[in-house]
């Protein structure tokens, strides 16, 4: 059982601080933390801020954990002090059949050297556990010690759930030499809750798919390379992908029927070009000054 229970939650939300205030009696070391700006990185940085465990774990307010899921991650830690993170699958509870049994792959959370991220946290992989560069937000855990004091950067833009917020945790853990740890075994039910006004995921041509783009090619810009930061920007003007198409895509998925993808490429090429050189140049003005006390600033 964990030590303490922090839930994040703003101060206008009466419903959820009202659930609970119900639940404190029963529910051994839960307690309720407000945070008054908006955004999933300020929630984040409160959480971390807040907790006071050695071992720090994250999850969402729409997902599931499974039975023995603190016990299972806390015998990671134990058995390997150079594990600094440590996470499990994201299973995606949706009707859509290669979400909700996807098939596995070993690439999951890999931060290559021409640049790529890759997700695919849903997956579940041939190799157990696996080691990874980065893990995802619902399903995620750390060492203190391995982040210390550090904080989600605060330049990530976002009207909700800020895209690419766990990658600004994760990156910098292998090259101090943590070992981040992925196993598939550790799974957590993700019940996709809906996105407020301004959060669709799947609005590539409008300000989300800008801060999307923005966010990741900032902090590859700013965890990366001078060769990774190239060739990703490279790659996203020229290649891209079905929803957030360069040239090569639409060649490839115009080929194969999808009469939509040129009108993706006009729509959103002018944004995710832009939102690709903002986040870079953003990187190149030098690091984010965090606050010097998050506990203040949030009351």
């Amino acid at each position: 059982m964990p030590d303490e229970v922090c839930v994040v939650v703003r101060e206008d939300d009466v419903e959820t601080r009202r659930l609970l205030k119900e639940d404190t009696a029963r529910v051994t070391g839960l307690r309720e933390v407000t945070v008054q700006r908006p955004g999933l990185v300020a929630a984040m940085n409160r959480g971390l801020d807040a907790a006071t465990g050695d071992i720090l774990i994250f999850t969402d307010d729409d997902a599931e954990a499974a039975d023995n899921w603190v016990e299972d991650i806390e015998r990671w830690f134990a058995a390997d002090p150079r594990i600094g993170a440590v996470g499990g699958r994201d299973w995606i509870q949706l009707e859509d059949s290669t979400l909700r049994n996807p098939r596995p792959t070993a690439d999951i959370g890999q931060f290559g050297p021409f640049g790529r991220i890759s997700g695919n946290h849903h997956c579940p992989s041939p190799i157990r556990p696996l080691e990874v560069a980065t893990l995802k937000g619902v399903n995620m855990s750390f060492r203190r010690t391995a982040i210390q004091d550090r904080r989600i950067d605060e330049r990530l833009r976002g009207a909700g759930a800020q895209v690419g917020s766990e990658l600004d945790l994760c990156l910098p853990l292998k090259g101090q030499g943590w070992r981040v740890i992925f196993d598939e075994s550790l799974i957590v039910k993700h019940h996709i809750g809906t996105r407020g006004a301004g959060d669709d995921r799947m609005d590539f041509a409008g300000d989300v798919g800008r801060d999307m783009t923005y966010n990741i090619a900032y902090l590859i810009a700013k965890h990366g390379n001078v060769l990774q930061i190239t060739v990703s920007m490279l790659m996203r003007v020229f290649v891209g992908s079905r929803w957030t198409p360069g040239l090569l895509a639409v060649i490839k998925w115009g080929r194969k029927g999808d009469e939509g993808v040129v009108g993706r490429y006009c729509s959103q090429f002018g944004r995710n070009f832009s939102g690709s050189i903002d986040g870079i140049l953003q990187r190149r003005r030098g690091p984010t000054e965090m606050r010097a006390n998050s506990l203040d600033a949030n009351g």
